[in-house]
């Protein structure tokens, strides 16, 4: 198991809404669509095509706020933490990643704030993909 604390205070946009598409099961049974030495990715069903995926895809949020102190450009992803993949600015969805390790580069970009992280036993599972 992976379990996850979500932190509304960093991220009060992204944390109400992977709550919502958790509470609507969109994560039940979604694979990994990505897994390299920095990140872990899920939340994107590629293989159902239905107009309820597609319409969860295709809605976007907000960017929340960086957190106080925090400015974009300057805030770096610290192992665990999970946040939005997205395309530009406002574009995050239901794709989601973590980090394996702490990552200068994730982090910069206004729709990388952290929202919730993966509690230190659900990080040991993790450290099991890379043997």
């Amino acid at each position: 198991d992976i379990d996850i604390d979500v932190h509304p205070e960093w991220a009060p946009l992204g944390a109400a809404r992977y709550l919502d598409l958790v509470r609507k099961g969109h994560y039940n049974n979604i694979g990994l669509n990505r897994v390299n030495g920095d990140i872990v990715q899920f939340g994107e069903d590629w293989k159902d095509r239905t107009s309820k995926s597609v319409s969860i895809r295709h809605k976007s949020i907000k960017d929340d706020p960086k957190p106080p102190g925090q400015v974009a450009n300057k805030l770096s992803l610290k192992r665990g933490q999970m946040s939005y993949a997205g395309a530009g600015p406002n574009t995050r969805s239901s794709s989601i990643f973590f980090t394996v390790k702490p990552n200068p580069y994730l982090g910069r970009e206004p729709w990388e704030v952290p929202f919730a992280e993966v509690l230190p036993p659900g990080m040991d599972v993790v450290d099991k993909f890379y043997g």
